[in-house]
């Protein structure tokens, strides 16, 4: 997956808006194992002392929690794909700069080394991580829309939304959250056929990857 011949070169990632390069992309990094915190310690050492084939196992067991950050970065006109390739570029960074000796756990030094990538990479766009309430907002409102469609078998408009949850949003404040995952790459679309990957299910991670900020 991962392919560097001096460490600074670039990933090997189709980062195209289709569908069916994301969709390849996902199933391929989901097949990756996470490493166990040792097993990191061990790949990174061997890493920083040159071994190319230690650094792509660490970055390729690491591509779903690049995943993980850079989701948060996305806006409608920002693609998924282009936040993941700023978030990979933290990610070898990390393998050769973090101290394996130190108490800090890998996982939570390349997630910072990862968010600089990105808020370096979308400062132009003025781009900044959605908050965690903001996020609890939206699974309401995707809750909701998900029970409409059970009932009525059509997609709801924000007004229909903004009833259903009993005023809690304005329709304009519906349509506002919806925005945030509107498009092909979103995080509850299913990425091709049905036995086929989600976002969500790459970027379900958290019990994984404890981060210790």
């Amino acid at each position: 997956m991962y392919r560097n011949s001096n460490m600074k070169g670039n990933l090997t990632v189709n980062n195209t808006n289709t569908n069916n390069a994301t969709t390849a992309y996902f199933a391929t990094i989901a097949g990756f194992p996470i490493l166990s915190e040792d097993e990191t310690k061990r790949l990174v050492k061997l890493a920083q002392s040159g071994d190319k084939d230690a650094a792509e196992q660490v970055i390729n067991c690491h591509l779903k929690l690049a995943v993980k950050i850079a989701s948060s970065y996305v806006r409608p006109g920002f693609d998924l794909m282009e936040a993941v390739s700023y978030a990979n570029e933290g990610l070898i960074d990390s393998v050769m700069k973090w101290n394996p000796d130190t108490s800090t756990k890998f996982v939570s030094y390349a997630s910072r080394c990862m968010a600089s990538k990105l808020r370096d990479g979308t400062r132009s766009e003025r781009l900044q991580p959605i908050s965690d309430y903001a996020w609890r907002e939206l699974s309401q409102v995707k809750k909701a829309r998900a029970e409409y469609y059970q009932m009525y078998e059509c997609e709801p408009s924000e007004w229909d939304l903004a009833d259903m949850l009993g005023g809690k949003f304005t329709p304009e404040k519906v349509r506002d959250l919806l925005d945030w995952s509107y498009n092909p790459d979103s995080f509850d679309c299913e990425l091709g056929d049905e036995d086929s990957l989600s976002l969500e299910d790459v970027t379900g991670v958290e019990d994984d990857y404890a981060l210790d900020f």
